[in-house]
């Protein structure tokens, strides 16, 4: 899936949005145009209980954070759009599927852990069991003995 954007005014509220913003929130330009970001995300939580956009009206600079939305991780990037006070006129919002990259991220680093337990000492079945349990935080690994033994 491409990025979402939607340009926001002053006040939150979207001015306009791609179709891959419409896809994210599974909602119909109708549905969006007029309504203020933030009550889009109101059952998520916020780092600081902020939304980016409220953070960046506090430090004029491009914002980001990581919600849950419709079964996907994503990055929510918030731009300001200053006029030539320095005045924040709007901003550019930017979501970003990064479920795979997350996903990668988990991946890398049980691999990390599993390369980083001392193996040399280890029997087969320890090993197999250290793997087991290192799988176990990204998949379902409740027939991975019986795939192991199959072969």
């Amino acid at each position: 899936m491409h990025n979402g954007i939607a340009l926001l005014d002053s006040n939150q509220k979207i001015i306009q949005i791609n179709a891959a913003f419409r896809k994210f929130l599974n909602s119909n330009e109708t549905d969006l145009i007029g309504r203020t970001f933030y009550l889009l995300f109101q059952d998520k939580m916020f780092s600081d209980n902020k939304t980016p956009f409220e953070r960046m009206k506090t430090s004029k600079t491009c914002e980001t954070s990581e919600i849950e939305i419709n079964g996907r991780i994503c990055e929510i990037i918030v731009d300001p759009i200053l006029d030539s006070e320095v005045e924040i006129t709007g901003a550019v919002l930017i979501l970003n599927d990064i479920t795979q990259r997350k996903r990668d991220e988990n991946i890398q680093q049980i691999l990390h852990e599993i390369t980083g337990s001392d193996l040399l000492d280890k029997s087969i079945e320890e090993l197999l069991f250290i793997v087991r349990n290192e799988l176990g935080k990204v998949i379902d690994v409740t027939n991975f003995f019986r795939g192991t033994l199959q072969t």
